[in-house]
């Protein structure tokens, strides 16, 4: 996957996630498909590209719908950094990989949004964030992770196979 293809994804996720996503709320929960995103593509292509892409899908994120310029960029920057840098010690081919990983993801990603908040004077209900944002969120992202990454690592390693003719 080339650097032009990554970027459309990623302008393409924002837009869906603004738009068409808002109407598939859970208890009020949309899920976070650029965290998805970033997970995913950091799994598959290791810490380097992940934190890039994090940062750069971050960065989109900021500008188009963000609060506070850079948060986002951070938090996802440093969720691909992570990911990705279990890439040689995970199994690629296993379905729990993306959904324990959209799990931590979706909870450190809360867990660095509320403090980066708390520092410049946000006020967040951390009640309401435990209870209710990181719960739902957290069981949102990993179901659509785990279909997202079959038809991602299937499209990249499997799309390429050349077929036989007479």
């Amino acid at each position: 996957m080339n650097q032009l293809s990554i970027a459309i994804v990623l302008v393409f996720n924002i837009i869906f996630q603004t738009t068409l996503l808002q109407h598939f709320r859970i208890f009020g929960i949309i899920p976070n498909t650029t965290l998805i995103l970033v997970v995913i593509l950091a799994i598959l292509f290791g810490r380097k590209k992940g934190a890039v892409i994090g940062l750069i899908a971050g960065l989109l994120q900021d500008i188009l719908i963000g609060t506070l310029l850079g948060a986002n960029a951070l938090i996802y920057m440093l969720i691909g950094l992570g990911v990705g840098s279990f890439e040689n010690k995970i199994f690629k081919d296993h379905a729990i990989t993306p959904i324990f990983f959209a799990v931590l993801g979706t909870v450190v990603y809360h867990f660095v949004y509320y403090f980066i908040m708390y520092t410049v004077n946000e006020k967040i209900d951390i009640s309401l964030l435990f209870t209710k944002i990181i719960l739902i969120e957290a069981i949102y992202n990993s179901i659509i992770a785990g279909f997202a990454y079959g038809w991602i690592y299937n499209f990249l390693y499997h799309s390429k196979t050349k077929i036989k003719t007479r």
